[in-house]
């Protein structure tokens, strides 16, 4: 799988799981999905912007990303 598919396709779970209600670590995400956290985190800052505009916000204690409430789905 080339660097952009697989880069695609974590987004698309991030943001799934996001979607479902999940407080999310970068630092989880990077050894779950072997890359590095920076990586996760310029994920994060991506699903933030065109096209995908999620409102996320990041817990100041833990650091997890979360999408604000108006936006999860109802599943």
């Amino acid at each position: 799988m080339s660097a952009a598919i697989g880069r695609a396709v974590r987004l698309v779970h991030i943001m799934e799981r996001l979607r479902h209600g999940e407080a999310l670590l970068a630092s989880d995400l990077a050894q779950e999905y072997g890359c590095s956290q920076r990586s996760i985190e310029r994920d994060f800052r991506a699903l933030a912007r065109a096209p995908f505009h999620l409102p996320l916000a990041q817990d100041d204690l833990t650091w997890a990303w979360q999408l604000l409430q108006a936006e999860r789905g109802t599943t």
